[in-house]
């Protein structure tokens, strides 16, 4: 029984980890999108 216990665990640990690097890829296309459009915004005038 403490072999099904830690393989649940392992999933567990697995699938929090995948969430968390969900949310960090997240983050960071959020930041990229936020960055394109400022840089966007400042060569439009300038062409």
């Amino acid at each position: 029984s403490t072999f099904i216990y830690r393989e649940g665990f392992s999933y567990f640990n697995l699938g929090r980890a995948s969430t968390a690097s969900l949310l960090t890829l997240l983050v960071v296309s959020l930041i990229s999108l936020v960055y394109i459009k400022k840089i966007l915004q400042e060569d439009g005038p300038n062409a």
